[in-house]
């Protein structure tokens, strides 16, 4: 503020200034005004709108003889709306057993403070996932639900990241976007029996070899040490 005085001829004179604002809920300090006229406030976290400010000039003249000891106008403050970006929480890692099936997750998630919450729609997307191929189906957002389906007998360690983006907007410096923190996948392996292919009765005094089909450790990715033995069964007719 500009031109301050205490009037004509009454230098000796000191003011203070007055304020009241109409919604004192968009401010954490002030407003307030130095002597010099400077104008100083913080608003409040998350807030926005305007409000109508009261200013009244006040010096130690006093009223005496019909004096006037005060001045008052009005000011406009405007607060412009910054979006606050999405937040993703309470998610954890994730752990399952090899060909465990995976029960959907629901998101939790919120679009900002208070007053966003209700007035922005959240979209949610998987944008990475580091081994896709331990995946028959790859991890998914639908209606708020984290689904994949495990390929079969795979196990490892997949990374995944979420993207969450309100429709918020970004004007005034706001941000729409939400990139969350890596998040693991991990499958322990489950050892699968051995394979071996049925064996037809051999002929009644043979003598041949039987040659054994289908030896396996058991799943493709299970590169293990395999050892077979036989077990002779001797019978006797019934006496």
């Amino acid at each position: 503020m500009t031109h301050i005085s205490t009037g004509p001829n009454e230098s000796n004179q000191t003011w203070e200034f007055y304020l009241t604002p109409g919604q004192s809920s968009l401010f954490e300090t002030g407003p307030d005004i130095s002597e010099n006229g400077q104008l100083t406030f913080k608003p409040a976290a998350n807030a926005f709108g305007s409000t109508r400010v009261e200013i009244m000039l006040k010096d130690d003249g006093g009223r005496d003889h019909n004096g006037q000891n005060y001045c008052s106008g009005t000011i406009d403050i405007q607060i412009l709306p910054v979006n606050d970006p999405p937040q993703l929480i309470n998610f954890k890692n994730i752990e399952l057993k090899e060909d465990e099936r995976f029960t959907p997750i629901k998101l939790d998630c919120f679009s900002g403070p208070e007053n966003e919450i209700y007035t922005q729609d959240i979209v949610k997307h998987v944008v990475n996932v580091s081994k896709p191929e331990m995946f028959k189906q790859i991890p998914e957002i639908s209606n708020d639900m984290l689904t994949f389906t495990l390929t079969p007998d795979a196990y490892g360690q997949s990374d995944i990241t979420i993207l969450l983006k309100d429709n918020g907007g970004t004007d005034n410096g706001g941000t729409d976007t939400y990139l969350s923190d890596v998040y693991t996948i991990s499958i322990t392996p489950v050892n699968d029996p051995p394979t071996l292919d049925d064996i037809a009765d051999p002929p009644v005094n043979s003598h041949s070899d039987i040659v054994l089909t289908g030896i396996g450790t058991g799943a493709d990715n299970e590169d293990q040490q395999l050892f077979i033995s036989a077990i002779f069964l001797t019978s006797r007719p019934d006496s």
